[in-house]
């Protein structure tokens, strides 16, 4: 036991001057390592989230361990001026998830070739989704089955990838049906709410509409039906 021990001891001597070499050159000359990037302020939205939305990432805690530190975990490094531009995708990111009145300031600590970074976040009210109608499907006899379970609706926050979905969602539907051309457009009235009630509602009206809505028709198998329907355009 005592000879590994001391095998383990004169192999971390002999490549000391190698690693500590390795920590000191991981980052490039405009860059610095990210210590630790943190969150505050954030609660419709997790940690993990908002980290998936910047470009900035922290080292591993394993990296900042003496002598063995790069062997054990990875460091990252990034330029400081990404700093300003991660704060413009996390304001670009909360309005569109519905927090137009967001606001991001950012504090960084820097010592050396290393920074820490913290983001403080004040969400503000969301804008809530006070209506959503479906309008120009009213000759379709599936339409109540079609504009059921979307991904947004009435009382949700007014979430631009969530309407996006539902747009893309009613229009593969309107397409499994027979009516591969239709189009799916969506249209939104933001006003302030009434008395005290800040929040922002949202009016969004989902218009379905095509050249002509002609269901297309196929006798051919389950497997090849949705190509069928391509063959036939409703101006022909």
């Amino acid at each position: 036991m005592r000879r590994g021990l001391r095998f383990v001891a004169v192999c971390l001597g002999l490549a000391t001057p190698q690693l500590l070499v390795a920590q000191r050159d991981a980052c490039d000359p405009a860059e610095l390592e990210v210590h630790s990037l943190t969150f505050a302020g954030n609660k419709a939205f997790s940690n993990g989230q908002l980290s998936s939305v910047i470009a900035l990432t922290a080292s591993e805690v394993l990296s900042r361990l003496a002598l063995i530190g790069s062997v054990l975990g990875e460091t990252r490094c990034g330029n400081p001026g990404l700093v300003a531009i991660d704060r413009a995708r996390l304001v670009i990111y909360y309005r569109r998830r519905g927090f137009a009145d967001v606001e991001v300031d950012t504090v960084v600590r820097r010592s050396g070739r290393i920074m820490d970074l913290r983001f403080v976040i004040r969400e503000g009210l969301v804008t809530t989704i006070d209506t959503l109608r479906v309008s120009g499907m009213e000759r379709i006899a599936e339409r109540e089955r079609l504009v059921r379970g979307l991904p947004t609706g009435q009382g949700q926050p007014f979430d631009q990838y969530l309407l996006e979905q539902s747009r893309d969602s009613l229009q593969r539907r309107l397409s499994d049906v027979g009516y591969p051309f239709a189009q799916v457009l969506l249209g939104t009235d933001v006003l302030r709410g009434d008395g005290g009630d800040s929040t922002r509602r949202t009016a969004v009206v989902a218009r379905a509409r095509s050249q002509a809505w002609r269901r297309t028709r196929c006798s051919a198998p389950a497997r090849v039906r949705r190509g069928c329907r391509r063959l036939r355009h409703p101006g022909s």
